[in-house]
């Protein structure tokens, strides 16, 4: 980008011919186009195209799940403790227990609790 300021000059040195200096429209246009090419390059284009395949994969496979507990009469749920934690609880209709993070994985990966 460059500047339609003109350097200083020694008032006492001969003057030089100002035909070869841009004009001011000149400057004006080169100016306006550099900034609209630097707005083209911030442009942020939204799409609606909804979550990423993998991601509802992993929504279908925790339907599947769920479906699969409801057969058995179980509910799992989730809380936070007192201290902010999250607990995570079975409830068979009968009892409700506290699940184990190692319990909760393998509810998961579709393995039966005994």
């Amino acid at each position: 980008m460059s500047s339609p300021i003109m350097p200083i000059r020694d008032p006492r040195a001969p003057s030089e011919p100002t035909s070869s200096a841009p004009s001011d429209a000149t400057n004006m246009a080169a100016f306006v186009a550099e900034l609209a090419a630097s707005e083209r390059s911030l442009r942020v284009e939204a799409t609606r195209s909804g979550p990423p395949p993998e991601v509802l994969e992993q929504m279908a496979a925790a339907g599947r799940i769920g479906e699969q507990l409801r057969e058995r009469g179980q509910e799992v749920r989730f809380s936070f403790s007192e201290t902010g934690r999250v607990k995570v609880e079975l409830d068979d209709g009968n009892a409700v227990r506290a699940l184990s993070t190692a319990e909760v994985f393998d509810i998961a990966a579709g393995k039966t609790l005994g």
